[in-house]
């Protein structure tokens, strides 16, 4: 990247192929770039003014803005052959892959079944060790538990935590990472609603007993968190003033704002996490605030999480190896997820414009910290607990899940099976 934070210049291999022969060269990788551009499919694509060919192996990126940014969204598109693409047409790319991996797509059937064969002429020498892949969608955890049981799969990607435990103590190896938060998301854009007001927001914190709820949902796999950084990333911040359990703070906060008579309300939650809402809707109960529990399915959850909710919300929220972006993607300007009732304060937009004109990865992790600290004093959001991400592998089953990068990537080439 260019001192300025204006010019990104990508240098490729010059030895690899797409799957189906084309060379993997920077007219193929600009089309990528642009096509995901076009469709509104690119983080940060707004601030990319051109994409250029410069030779055969070398792509440069110009942005019409300093931003530090980009280069992490550039690293998120998938290339595609576009030889394949131009042949096959648009509807039979969604469900037929022609990347540049070691496995090629042989069958897919949504929420069925994806099966991959080894790539022969696969760029890492060597690479992959296995001959094939299939990756069986089982909706029912019980099901999937007792598939495995019987050596029916090598692997369990995302195993529930009450399955995880039980799996681990029959001797199986539990893959552990740092996933998602819980998060309660109060609707505190809208002037007419008593979440508006900080101190309400403050209250709902000082009202939940984090420690209990990771104790009660989380199987020895969940942690209560008190600060919007997650530990151990550059968000994190050693001496944040917590909101710990206060039941009497609380209330006294309710009271000073107006509400000491109370507050009745809407509590959404993601279908399948019914659980949580119960057990913070017994938490808000005590100090006077009636939630009464919306179940959602995902196809409304997520909408409200971009269209608008009222009263509060319960969602995630991810992290990366590099904090600040997926923290963006979340929670900044102009993010991928909108969480469009939320209120943001000046002074948390200009950190989140301070910090993507940094001008080297040190100053970036400072200003990150100060992001996600200003957050946490305006009480944007409310984190709860951090959920310890668990995948199950047979005792003979070696993979890199989990253990590199962060818990969106699997490189299955270097998977392997004694």
């Amino acid at each position: 990247m260019s001192s300025d934070l204006m010019t990104i210049t990508i240098h490729l291999r010059d030895d690899v192929t797409y799957q189906d022969g084309t060379p993997l060269n920077a007219e193929s990788v600009a089309w990528s770039f642009q096509t995901a551009k076009d469709a509104g499919a690119l983080a940060g694509g707004k601030r990319i003014d051109r994409i250029e060919v410069a030779d055969e192996y070398t792509v440069k990126v110009y942005l019409n803005v300093p931003n530090n940014q980009v280069i992490y969204d550039l690293a998120r598109v998938y290339l595609y052959s576009p030889t394949a693409y131009d042949k096959e047409g648009e509807e039979w790319a969604i469900n037929h892959s022609v990347s540049t991996s070691a496995f090629q797509t042989t069958d897919f059937q949504r929420d069925v079944v994806l099966k991959m064969e080894k790539y022969d002429d696969y760029w890492r020498e060597g690479y992959p060790y296995l001959d094939s892949a299939e990756l069986i969608t089982v909706k029912d955890p019980t099901t999937a538990s007792a598939m495995m049981q019987a050596g029916q799969a090598d692997i369990w990607v995302t195993t529930p935590a009450q399955q995880a435990s039980e799996l681990q103590d029959l001797g199986f190896t539990i893959l552990e990472t740092p996933t998602t938060a819980v998060t309660i998301y109060c609707e505190s854009k809208n002037p007419e609603s008593p979440f508006a007001d900080k101190r309400v927001r403050e209250a709902i914190e000082y009202a939940i007993d984090r420690e209990a709820m990771a104790e009660a949902l989380g199987f020895g796999f969940m942690i209560p968190i008190y600060q919007p950084g997650f530990p151990n990333t550059a968000g994190y911040n050693p001496d944040y003033p917590v909101r710990e359990y206060n039941i009497d703070k609380a209330k006294e906060l309710l009271a000073e704002a107006g509400y000491g008579s109370g507050i009745k309300t809407k509590l959404m939650v993601m279908q399948g996490s019914d659980n949580q809402g119960a057990i913070v809707q017994a938490f808000l109960a005590e100090v006077g605030i009636d939630a009464e529990v919306d179940v959602a399915d995902v196809g409304r959850f997520w909408g409200s999480i971009n269209g608008g909710w009222e009263g509060l919300l319960v969602g995630p929220y991810a992290q990366n190896p590099e904090f600040i972006v997926a923290w963006l993607h979340h929670f900044g300007p102009e993010p991928i997820m909108q969480f469009t009732s939320m209120a943001k304060s000046q002074e948390y937009l200009d950190l989140c414009e301070k910090v993507v004109i940094q001008p080297d990865i040190e100053s970036m992790r400072k200003v990150t910290m100060d992001v996600c600290t200003q957050a946490g004093l305006d009480v944007m959001f409310i984190p709860l607990t951090l959920t310890i991400g668990t995948s199950t592998a047979t005792s003979n089953f070696h993979t890199s899940y989990y253990q590199d990068l962060d818990w969106t990537y699997w490189s299955v080439w270097d998977d392997w099976m004694e």
